[in-house]
Parts: C-alpha cells; sequence; structure tokens
C-alpha cells in the first residue's frame, strides 16, 4: 500500500539536531524501548505506520523533541512534578529511535546518503564514542605526562602513542599504547614514578576507561559499517517503524498535554506535519466551568 504524498509544511527550524539531542541525553537503557511497547502487536504497529509517510513523522520528530528537551532542562521542580508520564529517559529513547528511523528511510530509498541525514546522524553511536575517547585521550596525555616528569624517552612514546586520531582506528590504538605506558607505570612500587602516578590518580580503573573507549570505538566503526553493508530495507520494516515512532511522539505530546492542563506555563507539544493524525491534539478551549451553586 503506498504512503501518502508529503506536502510542504512551514515551521520554525528547531534549535537542536538529533544527532546533539542523543549526545546530551545519552544513549537509553537497553530493553526501554520493548518494555514501552510491550502488549503492541508487529501487526498493529505496521498497520499505524501505513497511515503517513516517513518524512512527515520526522518533521514533527526533529521539532518536538528539541521543545520537548528546551522546557525540560529549563523546567522548575514544580513544573517538572507536572510532566507526569515524561522523562528524560522516555525522551532518550524516542531521540535514539527517530535517528534509526531516518537512517532506515536512507537505506529503503537506496540512497548511500539522505539529503536531510548527515553520516553524523546515521551513525551516532559511532560519534559518541569517538567524541568521548578524543576526551580520554587528551586526559589521559596529561595524566601520564605528569606522572612521567622529566623523563625525555618516556614523553616522545606518550607523544607518539597520542599521534591522529583520523581515521578512528588510530584514536583506538593511541588510547590503547597510552594504557600500556600507564600500567608500566603502576609496575613501579616505592620510587618517585609510584608518588607521582598515586598524585595524579593513575590506577587500574583508570586504564581500564581507557582499553573500555578504545573497544568502543572500533566496535561502533564495526556496527556503522555494517549497517552501510546491509541489506535494503522493506517496506513493512518501514511502517513498523515508524508505527513506533509514533507511539512514542504522540506519548510526550499527552504528557505535556495534560501538563498543560494543570499548569498551563507548560507549553503543548503541537505537531504540524501529522496534525491530521494527531487530531485530538489541537487547541480547545476550555469547558466552561459549571455555575456555582446559589446560596
Amino acid at each position: 500500500m503506498p504512503k501518502p504524498v508529503v506536502e510542504q509544511d512551514l515551521a520554525p527550524a528547531p534549535a537542536h539536531t538529533l544527532p546533539s539531542l542523543a549526545e546530551a541525553l545519552g544513549k537509553p537503557d537497553a530493553g526501554l524501548l520493548e518494555a514501552l511497547l510491550e502488549g503492541s502487536t508487529d501487526a498493529e504497529l505496521v498497520k499505524l505506520g501505513q497511515d503517513f509517510a516517513t518524512p512527515r513523522l520526522l518533521t514533527d520528530d526533529r521539532r518536538l523533541y528539541s521543545t520537548a528537551y528546551d522546557v525540560w532542562t529549563g523546567a522548575t521542580d514544580e513544573q517538572k512534578d507536572h510532566l507526569r508520564g515524561f522523562s528524560a529517559e522516555l525522551l532518550s529513547v524516542a531521540v535514539h529511535h527517530a535517528i534509526e528511523l531516518e537512517a532506515m528511510l536512507a537505506a529503503h530509498e537506496g540512497r548511500g546518503v539522505h539529503a536531510e541525514i548527515s553520516t553524523a546522524t546515521r551513525d551516532v553511536s559511532a560519534q559518541l564514542a569517538f567524541k568521548a575517547g578524543l576526551t580520554m585521550r587528551d586526559q589521559a596525555e596529561v595524566v601520564l605526562r605528569g606522572v612521567a616528569g622529566k623523563d625525555g624517552a618516556t614523553l616522545t612514546e606518550i607523544g607518539k602513542a597520542v599521534g591522529t586520531a583520523s581515521p578512528p582506528e588510530n584514536l583506538a590504538v593511541g588510547l590503547t599504547q597510552l594504557a600500556g605506558i600507564g600500567k608500566r607505570f603502576l609496575g613501579h612500587k616505592k620510587d618517585a614514578v609510584a608518588t607521582r602516578a598515586k598524585v595524579m590518580r593513575l590506577d587500574e580503573p583508570y586504564l581500564k576507561k581507557m582499553t573500555d573507549a578504545a573497544a568502543a570505538i572500533r566496535a561502533t566503526k564495526l556496527e556503522a559499517s555494517g549497517r552501510s553493508a546491509g541489506k535494503t530495507v522493506t517496506q513493512g520494516s518501514l511502517d513498523k517503524k515508524d508505527g513506533e515512532g509514533y507511539f512514542l511522539l504522540e506519548a510526550i505530546i499527552d504528557a505535556f498535554e495534560k501538563a498543560h492542563d494543570i499548569d498551563p506555563t507548560i507549553p503543548r507539544l503541537v505537531p504540524i506535519s501529522m496534525r491530521r493524525h494527531f487530531g485530538k491534539h489541537a487547541r480547545k478551549a476550555p469547558a466552561a466551568l459549571p455555575a456555582p451553586p446559589v446560596a
């Protein structure tokens, strides 16, 4: 069944991109999406997703999730208390789901690069792992140089290990080598190196963070490569993903709607591209209050 033709909708550009929201919110816990969708069958999700074009959903996802993030991060404790049914965890699930949906749409349309989807968006996990590894490497360099002191040969070794971060594999190699230098430092027990290591707080858990960061870079690189070389996305799987996205967006819109009814300082999240599908969320005049009893 062909999906409806996408019409052009005018809406203000969102303040945040999906990748920047994903980075700010962090990766959702494994199994959270499945828990939220429990009770919904694949057939129900596919049927729901067949009723609209994927780009429509993504347009509202980008705008409304950006707004929801700004409202939540700027909300008072009282406003957050009124926003029951919403959380940063729910928003994180929805944002990462939208990023995956963008990638599926690009794959379904048989394009290596979608006009509206940057490489960073499609490979957000790799991007986040790379950034975390780069930050870890820069900090580790400072720590290890502090432990090395005036040892010129070791300082040169540290510099070579830092090397460059392009391609990402170089960053992973550098982190591994820095961890090796750190392990050698920890072999010193009662000398100046051991003293400096203690002062700089160089220990085994910190070395593990370096190796874990290197492993994450390699793992996400392989994952991204696998996605690029993967099978073409079927219409049915895209419809199912659309249905899941509708479910998540509806849950967030509903939470803000109910919170607004309690506290009008909390804005509604009003869909534009999907307005025909979320018609019940259109702005309505409040019902008249009953007249007070006659004394």
